[in-house]
């Protein structure tokens, strides 16, 4: 019960806010929110490709994947830098203590408490492929029709 407390507090978010609002930097790049970034953005931009409007339309965006969509969800950039060392993700699950990882991950990707089975097909992978676990783990979670790109 004590765990799950701490998750909630932690996950909450208030406890987001309190991570983004600093100005971070990886790799260069500054870390915004998309509303501080300028629209429409150009065709091939992540924001584009899953639904930010082209302002030809007053709401074109829609439901339907892609097969860019599904490209840029498998093996894009933005997909490969939050399975990197420096990412907030990454950085957030390494940090926390070794039985609170997979639950870390679940938080964070999907905002809930893996189930049971959830968390053994989990530990399983982890147990398997070591720290890359982790990160298999966080690109199942991020590729599932659970994962919503929320506008």
């Amino acid at each position: 019960q004590k765990v799950a407390t701490e998750f909630n507090d932690k996950f909450s978010s208030g406890a987001q806010r309190k991570i983004t609002r600093a100005r971070n930097s990886y790799k260069g790049m500054t870390l915004a929110r998309a509303s501080e970034l300028p629209a429409p953005l150009p065709p091939e931009h992540f924001l584009r490709q899953f639904g930010q409007s082209d302002r030809e339309l007053i709401e074109g965006s829609g439901r339907q994947g892609s097969v860019s969509q599904i490209l840029t969800m498998f093996n894009g950039e933005i997909t490969h830098m939050m399975l990197e060392k420096g990412s907030v993700i990454f950085d957030t699950v390494m940090q926390a203590p070794t039985r609170q990882k997979i639950d870390a991950i679940f938080y964070m990707v999907l905002a809930r408490a893996p189930r049971t089975p959830e968390k053994s097909v989990a530990q399983r992978e982890i147990t398997a492929a070591g720290n890359a676990g982790y990160g298999n783990v966080i690109w199942a979670l991020i590729n599932t029709k659970e994962f919503l790109f929320i506008q």
